[in-house]
């Protein structure tokens, strides 16, 4: 009966596949990650920002006082948007993202708004910051302390 072998060889092809692509998931220094973004926005990774003493730095990355900074686009202009920040932490990596409060606002204006949040301590203490963004795309986070011109 071919159908049935067909069938019994598909079933093990496929638990197999199903192993191996679940033992990669160990390989990575991030768990995996069950992330609520809030209300719809996009990140605008490399978003040039002019800081007070006229620096010119690139988003998304911290300052002086671990305040992460992030250009985003969302839409609206009838409610105040507020932004806060949520992360998982790993044994070297921080892994950030934003979530975006709308207040049910019905306006459809495209908005693009610089978000500053300050970074816990627990955070900044890992080597490595990484902001995830709703559209799936993840990107390190430049921070004071390794940028141009930092201590």
């Amino acid at each position: 009966m071919p159908t049935r072998r067909s069938a019994l060889l598909l079933l093990t092809t496929t638990a197999l596949l199903v192993l191996v692509v679940a033992g990669c998931d160990a390989l990575v220094d991030r768990p995996a990650l069950t992330i609520e973004f809030g209300s719809a926005y996009t990140v605008r990774f490399g978003e040039n920002v002019t800081e007070t003493g006229g620096a010119v730095r690139s988003t998304p990355y911290t300052d002086i006082l671990g305040t992460l900074h992030v250009a985003v686009e969302f839409s609206g202009g009838c409610a105040s948007h507020f932004f806060q920040v949520d992360y998982v932490l790993s044994e070297t990596t921080a892994t950030i993202w934003l979530v975006h409060s709308a207040n049910g606002d019905p306006c459809e204006a495209i908005l693009t708004q610089e978000v500053s949040v300050r970074l816990p301590r627990a955070v900044l203490e890992k080597d490595d910051l990484i902001l995830v963004s709703p559209s799936g795309r993840d990107e390190p986070i430049t921070r004071y302390d390794n940028a141009d011109g930092g201590p």
